[in-house]
């Protein structure tokens, strides 16, 4: 599945209309396995996707905390 994908389909646009992965790197470091960009505050509070807005977090535990907060929202392919 991954492998046939381009890293496009899983970026996301800042307000301007950029894609923000690649500025994320640069900014904040290549991610470790265990790590994901993650947004302060979270999108589900009303966080803009800025890239001032990102941090580093580890990815267990930021998903098992937004887990908590909301339901998941299922995204059809």
């Amino acid at each position: 599945f991954l492998a046939f994908s381009s890293v496009e389909e899983f970026d996301l646009f800042d307000c301007n209309d950029n894609y923000i992965f690649d500025r994320a790197v640069k900014q904040l470091g290549v991610l470790a396995d265990n790590e994901m960009f993650s947004l302060e505050p979270a999108y589900i509070f009303g966080g803009e996707i800025k890239i001032e807005n990102l941090s580093k977090v580890d990815c267990q535990i930021h998903l098992m905390i937004l887990r908590e907060l909301s339901s998941p929202n299922i995204i059809g392919f």
